[in-house]
């Protein structure tokens, strides 16, 4: 290689690494501002870490801490072998293309059961966008007009994830937030 061609390579190189180093301070001192990072999922309106942290994760019985937000019909324990993991069972109905209610948190490595009912007037086809953060994936569903799709799965990885529905009007129709264990 000629020497030209060779100092040519070497800025670009340095160049490159100068770049990385940049980007890799920025996450640092995000995350020690208290989260200024990006936390997995997909769509609009991501959190970063401390605002998943900070979010009030409503149990049976109470009242939904904001509008929209589902409150479980049931906590349980998880499976056996699994201590501390918690089967977080919530029922919620798609009508004029939207889940209702829209949001459901839950802590990482718990279980989620759903129950949708579909209460449009056509067969609705549902699934969860990044469905490699669920443990078995999140299977697509589709629902008949008055039915109810019931799924269950584990959820591994903080972030949000939006219900998608393929044969709505409005795609995103709901929403899971998955946060940190409490303790």
């Amino acid at each position: 290689m000629d020497p030209g061609k060779r100092g040519k390579n070497l800025i670009i190189g340095l160049v490159v690494l100068a770049g990385i180093a940049i980007i890799v301070g920025f996450v640092v001192r995000g995350i020690q501002q208290g989260g200024g990072l990006i936390i997995g999922g997909v769509g609009g309106e991501e959190r970063t870490a401390k605002e998943l942290q900070d979010l009030i994760v409503p149990k049976v019985g109470e009242e939904a801490p904001e509008e929209g937000v589902g409150v479980p019909g049931k906590i349980a324990e998880g499976e056996s072998g699994n201590p501390g993991q918690q089967y977080w069972v919530f029922e919620t109905e798609l009508r004029e293309g939207k889940l209702d209610p829209f949001e459901f948190r839950v802590p990482v490595g718990d279980l989620l059961g759903i129950s949708i009912m579909n209460s449009e007037n056509e067969d609705q086809t549902v699934h969860i966008s990044g469905a490699s953060a669920f443990a078995p994936n999140f299977i697509e569903r589709t629902i008949a007009p008055g039915g109810t799709a019931s799924m269950r799965t584990q959820v591994l990885e903080l972030g949000e994830y939006n219900v998608l529905c393929t044969t709505c009007k409005t795609q995103v129709v709901g929403k899971f937030v998955v946060v940190p264990k409490e303790g």
